[in-house]
């Protein structure tokens, strides 16, 4: 999935407008869970009651995670020993690729089940974590919108989830307040 990340998607799905005057949490939709699920190539498609509680148990624990390192605080003990608790509940095997003319290893779990895709979803996170690309995650600085979004951009300044949406908002609010 290029340019995408899996954990960021899955925060994500707790769904809140620009304007602060509508939320969703879109794992409650099925619709919108059979796409998800499509869009990364992984079998469950029906996820019963339980693994939906489960799924929005590690999404809080990314939120809260996500947020205290856009905040400048760190992560707290408990809380990547939790992360690890996650991604520990699926074996994985390594997978030699080749891409273009290079050779590469990949890990990749060892079944495809729930559990597997739950540890995806931690690894995808903790992987912004060990790589330090943390610090460009990023909460939308329209307060209201509460989107978490990966600033690709060359300086890293990148403060809204989108300009043309909640940049013109801030824009439009910035320039009521001098009146």
């Amino acid at each position: 999935m290029s340019g995408r990340i899996l954990a960021i998607e899955v925060i994500n799905s707790m769904w809140h407008d620009h304007l602060g005057t509508r939320s969703e949490d879109r794992l409650d939709v099925p619709v919108w869970r059979e796409s998800f699920f499509r869009d990364w190539n992984t079998p469950v498609l029906q996820p019963d009651l339980e693994q939906l509680v489960q799924l929005k148990r590690l999404r809080s624990l990314l939120r809260e995670m996500s947020d205290l390192q856009a905040a400048g605080e760190a992560i707290a003990d408990e809380q990547l020993e939790a992360l690890n608790g996650w991604f520990a509940r699926a074996r994985r095997r390594k997978e030699l690729t080749r891409i273009g003319g290079e050779y590469a290893w990949t890990d990749k779990p060892a079944e495809e089940n729930w559990d597997a895709f739950l540890s995806e979803v931690a690894l995808s996170f903790a992987s912004l974590l060990a790589e330090g690309r943390i610090k460009r995650v990023k909460t939308c600085r329209n307060s209201v919108c509460k989107w978490v979004f990966y600033d690709d951009t060359k300086n890293g300044k990148r403060q809204w989830c989108s300009s043309d949406i909640c940049g013109n908002v801030a824009r439009v609010r910035r320039h009521r307040d001098k009146d």
